[in-house]
């Protein structure tokens, strides 16, 4: 999509259906197609989630708005799908096996080396110590994912004080934010650092597309064949 569009007007018009793919497994292991254009509540860890109760920065994902100043051509639809088809793959690929990432406690600042994983599903969100099989401090489904905040997208003021205040600018460039339901409807969310802000920006874009994927998933009743790293 154009640069100036960013990632989020983009996956507005992913989400919005302008652009007419979904995700979609094919007999290849391991991949997940985009057809062409036109066409549980968390564990806690050691102080635990923080249930959030004040308005969101902007508002969740929606209400959503298009651009028809800007249209996107066939020519430029198929070649952002070639692109996110990748991306996403490659992204998934890797999440399954696991990805060192910091998590940031929201009440004190303390910060806790983890990893976060996809399951093979591509239906959760798991946040868990590296090298220890089935620990999981905190593990979302992926349909229940509500937004995805980073400073460098929604500004400081999004984020706790606890995290922002303790964090140098750099740091701040790799921070993110989850925000997601609970089992009963509450609203939790929770604060980890990317390794880079590289990493940073792939974990956003790529997260938007499995969780509207994951909603299809659950919306059609299917089960997805599992992602083989």
């Amino acid at each position: 999509a154009p640069a100036a569009w960013g990632q989020r007007a983009y996956f507005t018009l992913c989400q919005r259906g302008m652009l007419t793919w979904c995700c979609s497994e094919t007999s290849d292991a391991g991949q997940i197609v985009f057809p062409a254009a036109n066409t549980d509540e968390a564990h806690t860890y050691d102080s635990g989630l923080i249930q959030d109760s004040s308005a969101n920065c902007r508002g969740a994902w929606s209400p959503l708005v298009s651009d028809a100043d800007n249209p996107l051509t066939p020519e430029v639809k198929e070649h952002e799908k070639g692109r996110l088809q990748k991306l996403v793959n490659e992204f998934a690929r890797q999440a399954v096996k696991g990805n060192p990432c910091t998590y940031v406690q929201e009440s004190d600042g303390t910060r806790v080396p983890m990893q976060y994983k996809l399951d093979k599903g591509l239906e959760n969100l798991v946040i868990a110590k590296a090298n220890e099989a089935g620990s999981s401090e905190i593990s979302c489904p992926m349909m229940d994912i509500q937004d995805i905040y980073s400073v460098a997208e929604d500004g400081e003021s999004c984020f706790p004080p606890t995290v922002i205040e303790k964090m140098t600018h750099r740091e701040q460039e790799r921070l993110l934010m989850i925000v997601y339901k609970g089992d009963f409807g509450q609203i939790f969310r929770f604060c980890m650092l990317e390794q880079t802000r590289e990493n940073r920006d792939i974990f956003c874009e790529c997260l938007r597309i499995l969780c509207i994927y994951a909603a299809q998933q659950a919306a059609s009743g299917e089960k997805a064949e599992p992602f083989e790293p």
